[in-house]
């Protein structure tokens, strides 16, 4: 279930995209099915959702999930990759605190603290963190620490921002190779094996040591990003290419206070809905 801060209710997750998959995976699609998803599924699945995501049905979204055009540049949007990109005007995200930690993106928030034991869902799969970060050491420097994992939908914003002023240790971005294996509650049982992306930073900050962690999944062919020197408070980051997607964000252990309503209800298995620039947490250091 997910958890609306302001109205302190529950939902159910609606998949705006749930029409696209169920044509995906219909028995039309199966003699074309493998073509279209190992070829360029990012190209391939942006065309057929323009073609399926009208500005009917894009505003019927906005209004189903409570998206406010306003608060975006460029609105109206002319196509559903411009509503997929929307870019918030500044003035437009929360306010917070010098302590406050903020969410880099829209989506659905978890949190966990980091142990060795801990394994975490990341589109249907279970990761130890070690196995997050590729079997990297990188994973060494958040045991004890703080995680915080973002699930986008397919109607959220899928730009993401820096949340911490800080310096790269070592390249800006750095890329696991690996596979993605899903079955989708569309696809009848069908396994999908998919290759993704999936990248990470890690930042010196005055607090201490932040990773940030992007995970195209099966919808996502590509993750773009801005090439900068160092990590800027509400710069952006990047942006995904049409899809579903997962952001998650390390803190080295006793910097990171997570919020108690995200604790609450992560303890639940339930999700809290958040937008870019919302608070989630706070330093304690």
């Amino acid at each position: 279930m997910i958890y609306h801060r302001v109205t302190k209710g529950y939902e159910k997750d609606r998949q705006f995209g749930g029409l696209f998959l169920k044509l995906l995976y219909s028995g039309f699609m199966k003699p074309v099915r493998g073509p279209f998803l190992t070829k360029d599924f990012s190209e391939n699945s942006a065309w057929l959702m323009d073609k399926f995501y009208t500005q009917n049905r894009i505003d019927r979204a906005m209004r189903q999930h409570k998206i406010e055009g306003s608060r975006f540049q460029y609105y109206p949007f002319k196509n559903f990759r411009d509503f997929f990109l929307r870019k918030y005007k500044q003035e437009s995200l929360p306010k917070v605190g010098p302590q406050d930690i903020i969410s880099p993106s829209d989506g659905k928030v978890t949190v966990y603290s980091i142990t060795e034991q801990l394994k975490v869902k990341v589109k249907d799969c279970e990761y130890t963190v070690r196995e997050l970060f590729g079997g990297s050491d990188c994973s060494k420097f958040f045991g004890g620490g703080t995680l915080f994992i973002i699930r986008l939908s397919i109607h959220d914003c899928h730009r993401f921002i820096y949340t911490e002023k800080g310096v790269f240790s070592g390249p800006p971005v750095r890329k696991i190779p690996g596979l993605l294996h899903t079955v989708s509650s569309f696809s009848d049982g069908e396994m999908v094996l998919q290759e993704n992306e999936r990248r990470y930073s890690i930042l010196e900050t005055r607090h201490g040591l932040v990773g940030m962690m992007e995970v195209g999944a099966m919808m996502v062919g590509r993750i773009y990003y801005h090439h900068v020197q160092q990590a800027v408070p509400y710069e952006e980051r990047g942006w995904f290419e049409p899809g579903g997607s997962t952001i998650l964000v390390f803190y080295q252990n006793g910097i990171a206070q997570p919020d108690i309503d995200i604790v609450r209800e992560s303890s639940k298995g339930n999700e809290v809905k958040v937008s870019m620039g919302e608070r989630i947490g706070r330093y304690v250091c």
